[in-house]
């Protein structure tokens, strides 16, 4: 068996489990989803939302990208999110990173890529501004995971500041943003920023950034 078999085979094994467990789950899973949740993540292979969160299908809704990032050049993220906001309902998006982040690496490998450079800019940005935070630490796992918290303190203020989102806040959506890290080397989840439900509440980002946040 060949390594696409043997994901095909998975499926249906997978398939077969469930419908052992509950006969009418695809049946209910078919109809129109409605999660609460919107995760913007990274697109890292061990970093699967539903597995860490331990959740079936129809439960979260999902955008994941190198690093994620949230920009207001990237329509997908923003069609994601529109989406999420106005159509699916969401009352939470959380935008999580984690330690050991290929994309917040390059922003200290600096890669000669097409497409990698432009992407991760933001990161390098990132860098740069807080070079002294970063070269306080004392090795280089430390600077890279304490880049990956900024990074997602920094996502989140870039998502608190989309139209998308301060037309929500403004008529009084039920909508709140969260900022948390993931942790490889425990599987633990960490919550960096606290619920934030408001344009007065992304104050609390400029605070957390210029504060150590350690996550392991």
């Amino acid at each position: 068996m060949n390594d696409l078999e043997d994901l095909l085979q998975r499926n249906s094994n997978w398939a077969t489990s469930r419908k052992n467990e509950d006969p009418e789950f695809f049946v209910a899973n078919a109809k129109q989803q409605k999660p609460k949740y919107c995760w913007i993540g990274c697109s890292d292979s061990r970093v699967s939302p539903s597995q860490i969160l331990d959740l079936p299908p129809g439960n979260i809704f999902v955008h994941r990208n190198i690093a994620n990032q949230v920009s207001v050049n990237d329509i997908n993220c923003l069609s994601v999110l529109e989406y999420a906001i106005y159509f699916l309902e969401v009352k939470h998006i959380i935008v999580c990173g984690h330690t050991g982040c290929g994309g917040v690496e390059s922003a200290f490998n600096k890669p000669s890529s097409e497409y990698i450079n432009p992407w991760i800019e933001n990161i390098l940005q990132i860098s740069i501004d807080y070079e002294s935070d970063l070269n306080s630490l004392s090795c280089r796992a430390e600077r890279s995971n304490r880049l990956s918290e900024l990074n997602v303190l920094t996502q989140i203020a870039n998502l608190g500041n989309l139209s998308l989102v301060k037309d929500a806040w403004t008529k009084n959506t039920d909508l709140s943003l969260h900022g948390w890290i993931y942790n490889l080397s425990d599987g633990v989840l960490h919550d960096l920023t606290g619920a934030i439900s408001s344009l007065s509440d992304l104050t609390v980002i400029r605070s957390l950034c210029a504060h150590q946040i350690r996550s392991n």
